[in-house]
């Protein structure tokens, strides 16, 4: 990138946009959707990269494929190198896990807020299946696909309704 006549080199132009105030380094730059720092390395490409993962291999060098740079502080801004460590998307899932940050998993049936369904509806589901109701009528009555009506009623969706619960 250029400034006036001058080139400004990555590590300046990720460092320059740190507070380094507090116990976590904070990015102050642009962010993305879920928080996490962007910094722009395509020219006029428009490509972007995390700041995470820009600091950790200016520190620490290259990030071998197919690993992730996992918080320590679980601070998305956060790009202070000794609170930035490598894992797979396997370890990062299991890390959000153990410490209480996968919330969609924790909670089950209509508590999820991605549920689009109640628990009676899905019993109603199985029940009326059960009975011999095709599954396309209930899909579109209920404004479901198909493959759901039959994923719950096979019990590979909302497993946390037992079958003998209809």
């Amino acid at each position: 990138m250029r400034s006036g006549t001058r080139w400004i080199s990555l590590e300046d132009r990720l460092w320059r946009r740190v507070d380094k105030s507090g116990e976590c380094w904070l990015w102050t730059g642009a962010c993305d959707s879920k928080g996490y720092g962007h910094l722009g390395v395509g020219g006029a490409s428009g490509k972007t990269v995390k700041a995470c993962r820009v600091a950790f291999e200016l520190t620490y060098g290259a990030i071998p494929k197919g690993l992730c740079v996992l918080h320590r502080c679980d601070n998305p801004l956060c790009i202070r190198p000794d609170h930035l460590f490598l894992g797979t998307q396997t370890d990062n899932l299991a890390d959000m896990t153990a410490k209480g940050r996968r919330r969609y998993r924790e909670h089950k049936g209509s508590e999820n807020g991605r549920a689009k369904l109640s628990e009676s509806q899905v019993l109603e589901i199985r029940k009326r299946a059960t009975a011999g109701e095709l599954r396309s009528a209930l899909a579109k009555e209920f404004n479901m696909c198909w493959t759901t009506i039959n994923r719950i009623v096979k019990g590979r969706l909302w497993q946390c309704l037992q079958v003998e619960e209809y």
